[in-house]
């Protein structure tokens, strides 16, 4: 299953094939206006809010809001695209990015509890994902770059990209490939791969 999100309280839940043919399966409409969005469990998404005094809040297949008050996050209401979402299932962990204080915060989800990540290397982060072997890859924006963060926080790498304002990322199925897309204003977005480490294919 592939999950789309827009800004229009629209959920659209569509399938792949092997041969990569999508399908539309339902769509779900919500009280949400909703930004990034991340799958919980099969019946469950997290998503990314939009004006919204919780920056994540849990959806359920129906489309209704659950609570998500068990996570320790701070009550903060985002613009579109000031902040992004994303699940680790292997270690329950909820990241999300914060563009206007230029840190990530790191959610474990069994504990509550979660913790800031600051850093001079993280400015204007954008997208965000899992990685591998307990990692997390976020676009630096505003320095054109993919730092690579441990879930205890720590910067394990910075990798300078040779594309402007990198704003999306994700982490292929089997943890091998980043893909990276970007958002400049007035040019043209590309969408690049890269093999893990970071070598540009």
């Amino acid at each position: 299953m592939y999950v789309l999100c827009f800004s229009t309280k629209t959920i659209a839940l569509l399938s792949v094939s092997e041969s990569s043919k999508i399908s539309p399966l339902k769509t779900l409409t919500t009280t949400l206006d909703c930004f990034s969005i991340a799958i919980l469990d099969s019946k469950t998404f997290l998503i990314g809010t939009v004006e919204h005094p919780r920056p994540v809040c849990s959806v359920n297949i129906r489309g209704q809001v659950e609570d998500t008050k068990r996570l320790d996050l701070p009550e903060k209401s985002f613009c579109l695209g000031n902040s992004a979402i994303a699940y680790i299932p292997s270690t329950k962990t909820v990241l999300l990015t914060d563009n206007t204080d230029n840190s990530l915060r790191i959610c474990d989800i069994a504990s509550g509890q979660s913790k800031t990540v600051k850093d001079d290397r993280i400015s204007a982060p954008k997208g965000v994902c899992g990685g591998p072997n307990g990692t997390v890859f976020v676009c630096s924006s505003a320095r054109d770059s993919i730092v690579q963060i441990s879930l205890h926080g720590e910067v394990v790498s910075n990798e300078k990209l040779e594309m402007p304002y990198p704003s999306a990322i994700a982490l292929s199925k089997d943890g091998h490939y980043l893909v990276v897309c970007n958002n400049a204003k007035g040019q043209d977005t590309i969408i690049k791969l890269f093999i893990i480490p970071m070598q540009c294919v």
